[in-house]
């Protein structure tokens, strides 16, 4: 069944074909066990990869217990401006495609060390551990099959690759998602909530947050299975679903574990449930403050923005993977909501009115939909939005096909209440973007080739122009994002990923030294001055959860604001000067909802550190394991690439492996599966 399920994916046709152009200048650096082939403008990226592989590769074939006999084609390409990467098990002829951009702060992806790394990591764990053939089985076979995958490739759930090549990525950086705040969150909430999912649905994409339980839940299982079984029970895994006695994934799982995956993977859920409760009461007794809830959402919510008169609230939302769309609600109830609710008001009265009767319980908030939204354009979702000073229009970033049919960031602007769009730039590269106070330009992060820096643009004219920083210390690949302009326009706040972790800084507008604020932990997501400038709402890593702090921008010193049980963040303030209103957002099982507090109220006291050392899973370690990155080694010159040397001739299909030459491209939501396929009769004229 899923070898059929396998081939048919395999022979699909892709929706569509993204990447460097072909005809591009293509290049290759050669290690011992890998061809790293890359457009010449990626030669830094490239370099910065082949320094390291090998190291990486060592300790990944170390790990899982296996070393892939065949060389390893590494594809270095930047297709769709977004983090990702995928991984092809051939057994005769392996492939990795490693997507240069790095991710944000606030995503699954956003703790790491260093990108290149983790990611490679997380790419190399899927060959290692999907290439293992069936023992004592022929190369020939291999060799001569159309879908030459092993054993571990053809029989695996999804929650097991996607979940193991996850723990694999935590063990050897000490970073990514084992370690993270946002997996522990993730976990935290669901388990609060009773809405950790069942067995049969790990491995599925459908509701919020699916595609992510391969990894997330998938990894920690993993993790509980190793703790119960012993340090060698998943390499016994492997090697028993490559055995000659064959059999599926259950029945070698039984044979190595003593029960079923569903069983055991049923009182694993019971214990994270538990101890996830057991942390709710844990919180609680040190005293919640979570504000109010504005709005219940599902799906996913981003970017809050309160606008310049405090009237309305901007936001981004994505209820499911396919719908996206730009939300602005008007903060107040209208005349016309208040009637409604009045009216129901009355309804209620005279039913309960009757002994016979119940009214129904009224929802807590009242569900408010937007007044204002924007759809997708061409299948393209809009991101980053900012209110422009006027109140009346929004700046956002979108990407679209550039000439080569790479995805590019660009800026538009949105006039709500007229529904037009403007596009500002052109192909420059640039998004995340906060419009300066006089609205003439706006501070933005151009992302090219691997590297990130932060610039300016003229708004009327989309004219690009690099901030110039300096910084002390050394950073080959420094990472900007969301950068925020003080109210009176002088400096620059933002996210910078710098010497192994996230860092909030400042910078003056037209360029200088960076200046870190030394805060309590580390920033998660976009931070936001106060109306008067005198704060830095910023979320921080807080005892292993997301709260919200205010920071001063000279020194850092910063007051907490929250104490919530799943995780806040993205804190929109209003613009009144007493203090006002503090938007933000809240982790849920259900999705991120809007929620609302008063910033001077009380600070909620500082949770005890000693609460980490037994939370884990659901909460990142306490002391993480320092993981040394892999002594870099020396690295050859690039040459022309060749075609001719990754080529392979099957039997009624011709894999073409090189970048050169049109390829149909078939992505599985995080499953990192990516063919590249030719019929034969297809290749004749």
């Amino acid at each position: 069944m899923r070898r059929a399920l396998l081939t048919s994916l395999l022979f699909a046709v892709a929706a569509c074909a993204l990447g460097q152009r072909p005809s591009a200048d293509w290049r290759t650096i050669d290690t011992v066990h890998f061809r790293i082939h890359f457009p010449s403008e990626f030669e830094p990226w490239a370099r910065h990869l082949a320094a390291s592989i090998e190291g990486i590769y060592g300790g990944v074939s170390g790990l899982v217990g296996y070393a892939t006999p065949r060389r390893i084609d590494v594809i270095v390409r930047d297709p769709a401006a977004d983090a990702n990467g995928m991984a092809i098990p051939y057994l005769d002829r392996p492939e990795v495609v490693l997507w240069t951009s790095p991710p944000d702060a606030e995503t699954g992806l956003g703790d790491y060390s260093d990108w290149t790394a983790l990611l490679t990591t997380h790419e190399l764990a899927h060959i290692v551990h999907l290439t293992r053939p069936r023992n004592r089985s022929s190369q020939l076979l291999a060799r001569l099959s159309p879908l030459p995958f092993g054993p571990l490739a053809l029989a695996s759930p999804r929650w097991v690759t996607e979940g193991y090549a996850t723990l694999v990525e935590g063990a050897l950086t000490g970073s990514g998602r084992p370690a993270s705040s946002f997996r522990a969150m993730v976990l935290r909430r669901f388990g609060i909530e009773g809405k950790l999912p069942a067995y049969g649905d790990l491995g599925r994409s459908e509701g919020w947050l699916g595609g992510s339980m391969a990894y997330l839940v998938g990894s920690a299982y993993l993790e509980w299975l190793s703790d119960r079984a012993g340090s060698e029970s998943l390499r016994n895994l492997w090697k028993r679903m490559a055995s000659r006695r064959g059999g599926g994934f259950a029945s070698s799982f039984r044979d190595v574990f003593g029960d079923s995956p569903r069983d055991l993977y049923d009182r694993f859920r019971a214990e994270i449930t538990e101890r996830a409760l057991a942390e709710e009461k844990r919180l609680q007794a040190e005293g919640l403050a979570e504000g109010e809830r504005w709005q219940r959402l599902r799906g996913g919510t981003s970017s809050p923005q309160v606008s310049p008169d405090g009237a309305r609230l901007l936001a981004r939302r994505d209820p499911s993977p396919r719908e996206s769309f730009l939300a602005v609600w008007e903060i107040a109830e209208s005349a016309e909501e208040i009637r409604a609710s009045a009216a129901a008001r009355r309804r209620d009265e005279r039913l309960v009115s009757d002994p016979n009767e119940v009214a129904p319980k009224p929802e807590s908030p009242p569900s408010r939909p937007p007044r204002w939204t924007l759809p997708r354009a061409d299948g393209y979702p809009a991101a980053d939005p900012r209110w422009m000073p006027d109140g009346r229009s929004v700046l956002f970033s979108r990407r679209a096909p550039g000439p080569d049919g790479v995805l590019r960031w660009d800026l538009y602007r949105w006039e709500i209440e007229r529904g037009r769009v403007s596009r500002i730039t052109s192909g420059a590269d640039v998004s995340d973007a906060d419009p300066a106070p006089d609205g003439r330009s706006a501070a933005a992060v151009r992302g090219r080739f691997g590297a990130s820096e932060l610039v300016r643009v003229d708004l009327s004219s989309g004219d690009v122009r690099a901030i110039p920083v300096r910084q002390s210390g050394e950073e080959a690949w420094p990472v900007w994002s969301h950068p925020r302009f003080s109210p009176d326009g002088r400096r620059i706040a933002a996210l910078e990923h710098r010497l192994g972790r996230w860092r909030l800084v400042t910078v003056p507008s037209e360029g200088g030294e960076v200046a870190e604020l030394e805060l309590p932990g580390a920033p998660v997501a976009q931070p936001a001055w106060s109306s008067d400038g005198s704060r830095i709402f910023v979320a921080l890593e807080d005892a292993g959860i997301w709260n919200l702090f205010a920071a001063d921008p000279r020194d850092g010193a910063a007051r907490r604001l929250t104490r919530v049980t799943g995780g806040a963040f993205s804190p929109a303030p209003s613009p009144d000067p007493n203090g006002g209103a503090l938007f933000f957002l809240e982790m849920t099982a259900a999705g991120v909802d809007l929620g609302r507090l008063d910033p001077s109220s009380g600070s909620p006291a500082a949770s005890p550190s000693a609460a980490r050392l037994e939370g884990y899973p659901l909460l990142p370690p306490s002391a993480p394991v320092i993981v040394p990155a892999p002594s870099p080694a020396p690295v050859a010159a690039p040459r022309r690439y060749s075609p001719w040397e990754s080529a392979t001739i099957r039997p009624f299909v011709n894999f073409a492996l090189g970048p050169g030459g049109d390829s149909a491209q078939i992505g599985l939501d995080g499953a990192d599966v990516l063919g590249r396929l030719h019929w034969l009769a297809a290749a004749s004229p």
